[in-house]
């Protein structure tokens, strides 16, 4: 009875990512980086991530998203999964520049960005985030010109906005989103 150690609470990771071979490595590091740390789901589609992360039963203690998804974005996905639930932080990572996306990811409710060249420091995110609710200000943070807010805060400022992009069907939000990104329709 007496000399009873108390093991660590198992870190759920959800990873979000449409490219499967990414999306093996990023979990098999993750787990092998951390013991504590236990990929519940793997997702290549952002719109069934979606629905998973909502559902009470699958949902995971953090939400690892790519920016750049094939059948929606990451930052949509995001402001989808914080307009709807307070509980699930969202961590984006991506292989493009950070600043292509982290102020949209902010404004869309998510708690920090990483880019994958450094995966040794996704699993220093996974453990601020777990512990401080978002990456600003941290020793991880790699966008300090960007204030993450926590998902409480986040999730209270999507719910009292109406943004018009949620008026728009999925297709023509990927539409604005890549016209937002410097691609024209030529």
């Amino acid at each position: 009875m007496g000399g009873e150690t108390s093991r660590p609470k198992k870190i759920q990771i959800a990873i979000v990512d449409n490219d499967a071979l990414a999306l093996k490595f990023t979990g098999l590091f993750l787990q092998r980086t951390n013991p504590v740390i236990r990929i519940s789901w793997t997702q290549t589609e952002g719109r069934q991530a979606i629905q998973q992360a909502l559902d009470p039963v699958m949902q995971p203690d953090i939400l690892l998203v790519d920016m750049s998804l094939g059948d929606t974005s990451g930052v949509s996905v995001c402001r989808e999964v914080r307009r709807r639930t307070d509980r699930v932080p969202v961590l984006g990572i991506t292989s493009f520049t950070l600043g292509q996306y982290a102020q949209r990811l902010a404004d869309a409710g998510g708690q920090g960005l990483i880019g994958k060249e450094g995966l040794s420091r996704l699993t220093r995110a996974v453990n601020v985030l777990q512990h401080n609710g978002t990456l600003s200000g941290s020793p991880v943070d790699q966008t300090p010109d960007v204030i993450f807010d926590n998902t409480e805060t986040a999730h209270r400022r999507l719910r009292s906005t109406t943004n018009p992009l949620q008026l728009l069907s999925p297709t023509e939000q990927r539409v604005m989103e890549l016209y937002a990104n410097g691609l024209d329709l030529r």
